[in-house]
């Protein structure tokens, strides 16, 4: 046996057997290289930044429509109750819904989709309007307001509208409105509500 061990058969198994188990280490490390640098399914570098999905404005402006508003509430309707809405949107379109059978459609062009979500969070904005201030014996025209200005309506299904003009490009950051033309009181909004122009069209429509 003590020859065997000596012998040059024996040293060439062990050769071998050395060569195999590096070949095998190095098998192993590179596989931990690959996959440090592309992690299986499910995993994640613990080295590298998490990957992150950039949100889109009007994700950002939803998210802000359940915010609460400051100030004392000056109009509220359930947003079941809301039959028709409109406003302008981020490119001045005169943007108008209704509802027909529970669902929200645009009638300019019924065959387009509408994002029943996201016409929820416009009513958020719409249906729950507070000011921080009002003023009194107002001149409209003093606060870039009159028969000209931009507006809101709402309508519920009795008929009843809703309209509300505003002023969103003041320099306080302020929303300056009235109420159903009347230009002699003026509501001071803390800037929560000029959110809804900033939606755009193609923000509607259900993808």
């Amino acid at each position: 046996m003590e020859a065997f061990f000596k012998s040059k058969k024996f040293k060439i198994a062990l050769l071998i057997l050395a060569l195999l188990i590096i070949c095998f280490l190095g098998i192993i490390y590179r596989i931990y290289q690959v996959n440090s640098k592309n992690p299986p399914l499910g995993l994640i570098n613990p080295d590298e930044d998490p990957v992150t999905v950039e949100t889109s404005h009007a994700e950002k402006l939803d998210k802000k429509s359940t915010d609460k508003d400051k100030g004392d509430q000056i109009i509220y309707m359930e947003k079941d109750e809301v039959y028709s809405f409109s406003f302008p949107d981020s490119n001045g379109i005169i943007l108008g819904f209704e509802k027909e059978d529970g669902k929200w459609v645009y009638p300019d062009d019924p065959d387009i989709e509408i994002n029943q979500d996201r016409v929820d969070k416009i009513l958020n904005y719409l249906c729950d309007i507070h000011c921080v201030e009002y003023i009194e014996d107002a001149n409209g025209e003093d606060y870039g307001l009159d028969q000209n200005s931009k507006t809101f309506t709402i309508q519920d299904s009795a008929g009843d509208t809703i309209i509300i003009s505003i002023n969103n490009d003041s320099e306080d950051g302020n929303v300056y409105f009235a109420i159903n033309y009347d230009f002699t009181t003026i509501f001071i909004n803390s800037g929560k509500l000029g959110n809804v122009c900033e939606y755009a069209i193609q923000d509607l429509i259900k993808l």
